[in-house]
């Protein structure tokens, strides 16, 4: 299966953003934050309370829970922070806790998704190697034809009964199944990638992307994310545009740029503390950066995609 990704233009930008200031941001969708700690594990069908939203999800995030969703049959239109793109059936998208987020539906959409409390879930996953899946939007393809996607909606099965049925153990059975999905989708994930490129590779480049995810507001040289990976710049480059088609600076700055627009877009910052969000000191700078990379001001920016 693929993945067809394209950056939003301006009329899909004004047609799936909020014409509010800021982003709403739900316990579920269309149900207010709780005071208190969210419920621990909430499952349902992707298209049970579509009809009564028009079939579109608008943009919004929950700041308390990760979401994973399994797409069964058919496409679904989905909007992450700027960029939309389509998930193409079988496949799983994982959306991490405070991430904007919105679908369009068909009706030809079934599939499930599990909402889980984020405090939980990196509790649960905190000695594997998928903790490092929490801070990081993935979508996961499958064959159809492997058992791999039957497996997880196995594993889906399995914790929606534990949800439901809440016996003696519970919390402790939900803990060791989520371990198990992500330990599979991780499995699955890394076997996907090891066919086009060496595993070795792989695993450089996600340690790069994470390293990027977690400093970019520092503002760090390629020469200091090379010392933290223990790799030299010019190994680092071949990876990473054999792995994004791009140089790491390039990646480090697209980067940066998204999550720009991302604030320009979806919330009323002024565009100074945008920068200084981002890491800029100096709101100038910030300016001309981003008229640099996207040709046009930040102000400019926000003025033409905000409601």
């Amino acid at each position: 299966m693929q993945i067809l990704c394209i950056q939003l233009d301006e009329s899909d930008i004004r047609r799936l953003s909020m014409h509010a200031s800021h982003i709403p941001s739900y316990h579920r969708y269309g149900e207010a934050e709780p005071k208190i700690e969210p419920d621990l594990l909430h499952c349902q069908a992707i298209f049970s309370r579509i009809s009564e939203q028009d079939w579109e999800i608008r943009p919004h995030r929950h700041s308390q829970l990760y979401q994973i969703f399994m797409v069964e049959e058919g496409e679904l239109e989905t909007l992450i922070e700027t960029s939309r793109f389509t998930l193409f059936a079988p496949c799983a998208l994982l959306v991490p806790a405070g991430r904007v987020h919105g679908f369009g539906y068909g009706e030809g959409v079934r599939g499930r998704m599990i909402s889980v409390s984020d405090g939980f879930l990196r509790g649960a996953l905190e000695a594997s190697r998928a903790v490092r899946w929490m801070d990081a939007i993935k979508v996961v393809h499958f064959s159809g034809d492997d058992g791999g996607f039957e497996h997880l909606a196995g594993l889906f099965s399995a914790v929606e009964l534990e949800a439901r049925q809440r016996s003696p153990g519970y919390v402790s059975a939900l803990s060791a199944l989520l371990q198990l999905l992500f330990v599979h989708l991780d499995r699955h994930a890394s076997h996907e990638n090891a066919g086009k490129r060496s595993s070795e590779e792989f695993i450089r480049f996600e340690q790069f992307r994470d390293l990027v995810i977690a400093r970019f507001r520092s503002h760090l040289p390629v020469s200091a994310y090379c010392d933290r990976l223990a790799i030299g710049e010019r190994r680092l480059n071949r990876i990473c545009r054999a792995m994004s088609g791009e140089s790491p600076l390039a990646y480090i700055h697209r980067h940066i740029m998204e999550e720009a627009k991302r604030y320009l877009v979806h919330t009323a910052m002024p565009v100074s503390s945008v920068g200084y969000e981002l890491g800029f000191a100096d709101s100038a700078y910030f300016s001309r950066f981003f008229r640099k990379h996207a040709g046009i001001s930040p102000s400019k920016f926000a003025a033409q995609h905000r409601g």
